[in-house]
């Protein structure tokens, strides 16, 4: 049968408190060995005929002390060993006892050391008042007992007021004991309390640690979904360009050219008299021949084939110093060789995040200087573009819905993350606008 729930309380305190009850034991013993023998001096001056007598009580209550200390700290008793510091104060009291009898003196000052094993005993044993009390009346019986017969009449005054004082000096035991105990019982529930809260806490906090994995792990799946979804629409676009840009050169091209020539042909069939109707031909053919270099720089930018036939390198030149050349913005280039660092879908992307980045700052910069970096650093390639144009709020653009800038930067940004990238832009107004990215070399082998 288990015992009630305040009864295991009561007996886990205990246990608690086995560590201090051995050491105040250790404490008591300790008094014993050497407060005993050092009270001995006034053996000597005030009682210098039973000095040797009561030197022999003293060293044998102190070597009782000695041998239950040397047991106390070699045997771990746990809460048994509060027996040992009862048969020490038994053992220093009935000591005390047998040299005020043998005095029989209702004015000896033994009285005083008879309190002070009272309160050894209340006050440094960890003990309640309820197991204090039967050891304290025990002790004061005995010493009662045994002074009385040894008190003269004519000192019975004097031995009923020494009496009181020790009777106070028990009141006042049991009352710091009692407090004490109070104390100690009080410290003992507010920690298991602070524990039973830790725990509670420590639960808690697991089960928050693992709804918010649990929601952590749902977006990165999430995010990881959303990027495939990305990345698969991203090569869907660049597939339909290259289907288009083909179409735009063989098929609109070539029907283009063949015009062109239609109208050479035609314009050698016309009359010498017909220079008016000539002239339009002439002019008919120029606007052909504009139409078909647009359509052929349709065709390259929405397929960089250049980059098939002269390299990633010279593709990002041939990109910039052509958008130099329409927009009046002066372009400084440092390109490292990477073309071999590079595969060729991912020469692509790269590609496409600078196309992208010229269009802003085409569309919003009003930049007059651009600078163009791309080289290796150990194991990565570094890309940087920047300008001095008029810049932004890089927050508030942030938090604008789906503007077209906005936009832009998204697409780069999941470009670069294609690529195990990381887009990283900083924008000031008035301070201009820096784009830079890092890809890993050993994507070259991914196709």
């Amino acid at each position: 049968m288990k015992p009630p729930p305040d009864a295991r309380i009561k007996i886990k305190f205990q246990k608690d408190q086995e560590p201090l009850l051995r050491f105040r034991v250790n404490v008591i013993l300790l008094m014993g060995i050497f407060l005993v023998p050092l009270f001995g001096v006034i053996d000597y001056f005030l009682y210098p005929d039973h000095f040797k007598r009561f030197l022999l009580y003293r060293g044998i209550a102190s070597g009782v002390c000695l041998l239950l200390l040397i047991i106390n700290r070699l045997v771990d008793l746990g809460s048994r060993s509060l027996y040992l510091g009862l048969a020490a104060y038994y053992g220093v009291g009935l000591c005390i006892i047998k040299m005020i009898v043998d005095v029989g003196d209702a004015r000896t000052p033994y009285y005083a050391g008879l309190s002070l094993v009272f309160i050894g005993f209340g006050v440094v044993l960890p003990l309640s008042v309820r197991r204090l009390i039967p050891h304290c009346i025990i002790l004061y019986l005995i010493y009662f007992g045994l002074a009385v017969p040894a008190v003269q009449t004519d000192d019975l005054l004097q031995f009923l007021s020494r009496n009181m004082f020790l009777f106070s000096t028990l009141v006042l035991v049991m009352l710091a004991a009692h407090i004490d105990h109070t104390l100690r019982w009080r410290e003992y529930q507010l920690r298991i309390e602070l524990e039973k809260t830790e725990r509670e806490l420590n639960l808690y906090s697991e089960r928050l640690e693992d709804m918010v994995k649990e929601k952590t792990d749902a977006l990165v799946q999430k995010e990881q979904r959303l990027r495939i979804l990305s990345s698969h629409l991203l090569t869907a676009q660049e597939n339909e360009r290259r289907r288009i840009s083909l179409e735009l050169h063989d098929d609109l091209g070539q029907s283009l050219t063949l015009l062109k020539l239609q109208l050479r042909g035609t314009g050698k069939k016309l009359r010498a008299d017909q220079k008016a109707l000539k002239e339009d031909l002439k002019v008919t053919s120029k606007s052909i021949d504009k139409i078909i270099e647009n359509v052929r720089r349709i065709s390259r930018d929405l397929t960089p084939t250049i980059i098939e036939h002269l390299g990633f390198s010279a593709a990002i030149r041939s990109l910039f110093l052509d958008f130099a050349r329409h927009s009046d913005v002066k372009v400084f280039m440092e390109l490292g060789d990477v073309d071999d660092l590079l595969s060729p879908a991912t020469q692509i992307v790269v590609y496409r995040i600078f196309q992208e980045a010229l269009n802003n700052i085409g569309k919003h910069a009003a930049a007059s200087n651009i600078q163009i970096e791309v080289k290796q650093i150990d194991s990565i390639v570094s890309f940087l573009i920047q300008d001095d144009g008029k810049g932004f709020d890089l927050q508030k653009n942030l938090e604008k819905a789906l503007t077209e800038r906005s936009l832009g930067l998204a697409a780069m940004d999941e470009r670069a993350k294609m690529l195990e990238g990381q887009l990283e832009v900083s924008s000031q107004e008035g301070k201009g606008t820096k784009i830079a990215f890092k890809i890993p070399v050993s994507l070259r082998r991914q196709a």
